[in-house]
């Protein structure tokens, strides 16, 4: 037959389920670093692609390669290293991702439709558009780090 825990059954058991939630939400902010990864990955990118965007022979295309495989292993790699995570952090990082498509589907279509990228303008535009870009992400991640 099956007893109530005692007072004090309930509360060690309390006390445990605190203590796993606790590692569940400092998991997931492997969520943070996800996004800051990204961050970091599309500005240097765009910034390889405007400085690397002359007529001429250039090897910018080879260093976006091994920068875009870099962020992809590193990403990852922390996805790999997370053990569990809430369904919170994952409908944040969702959220965040989702966020950044759309507003840098609309940051790029202005800066197309506004003359902002045209082959008349300096190449830092596009490095421009880049910063505004990522405002998504980095206001998730700050947001998840302060989670």
């Amino acid at each position: 037959m099956d007893h109530p825990p005692t007072p004090l059954e309930a509360r060690a058991a309390l006390a445990e389920a605190d203590s796993q939630a606790a590692r569940v939400r400092r998991a997931d902010h492997q969520f943070r670093w996800i996004l800051l990864i990204l961050v970091a990955t599309y500005l240097v990118a765009a910034g390889i692609v405007s400085a690397t965007s002359r007529p001429g022979p250039s090897y910018g295309w080879l260093v976006l390669l091994v920068l875009v495989t870099g962020g992809v292993v590193g990403i990852g790699l922390l996805v790999w290293w997370i053990r569990a995570y809430s369904r919170t952090g994952v409908l944040w990082f969702t959220v965040a991702a989702a966020a950044f498509t759309w507003w840098n589907a609309i940051v790029c279509g202005i800066s197309v439709l506004t003359g902002w990228w045209g082959p008349h303008q300096p190449n830092y535009h596009f490095g421009v558009s880049a910063l505004v870009g990522v405002i998504p992400l980095i206001v998730a991640a700050w947001l998840i780090g302060r989670r």
